[in-house]
């Protein structure tokens, strides 16, 4: 049987100019515990670590959204190649409306799969804080006291 390494994550934007940025990309996965970046770099190593497990699955909400900044940023920064139109591309982040996938120095299998969450919890998110026992945060710049300082490159 497959080992399937799930991570829930989201990525805040900022709008310094005309187009969002990086800001803040928090992840969680039950074994790993959360994980917080201030710095677009840090947050992508860990999305494409290597695992143990036969796949590592991301979850997004509105993924399409999350996905146009991690593809903004790893095309920029980091020189991966998006969407190239040919199969089997190392540093390559291939964007579909199912899934997206994130392939490093091995082009046959993805280092990441990102799915999205809508399907299973249509609507916003900050809907479902309540059901669940979450509190909004009034003040979206500081994180809870149960969350660990952001991780540092």
């Amino acid at each position: 049987m497959q080992k399937i390494e799930f991570w829930y994550s989201d990525i805040e934007t900022f709008a310094a100019s005309s187009s969002p940025q990086f800001w803040y990309g928090g992840m969680y996965n039950e074994d790993a515990g959360y994980h917080v970046f201030t710095d677009f770099k840090g947050f992508f190593n860990k999305m494409i670590e290597p695992t143990k497990a036969d796949k590592k699955v991301f979850i997004f909400h509105n993924s399409k959204y999350d996905m146009s900044i991690i593809q903004y940023h790893a095309k920029r920064d980091l020189e991966f190649k998006v969407n190239p139109g040919i199969n089997g591309q190392k540093n390559t982040v291939y964007v579909s409306q199912q899934q997206s996938e994130i392939y490093t120095d091995n082009n046959v299998k993805p280092a990441t799969i990102v799915l999205d969450s809508k399907g299973i919890l249509p609507g916003a998110l900050s809907n479902y804080g309540a059901a669940v026992g979450m509190e909004k945060l009034k003040d979206h710049l500081r994180f809870p006291d149960k969350w660990e300082e952001p991780t540092k490159e």
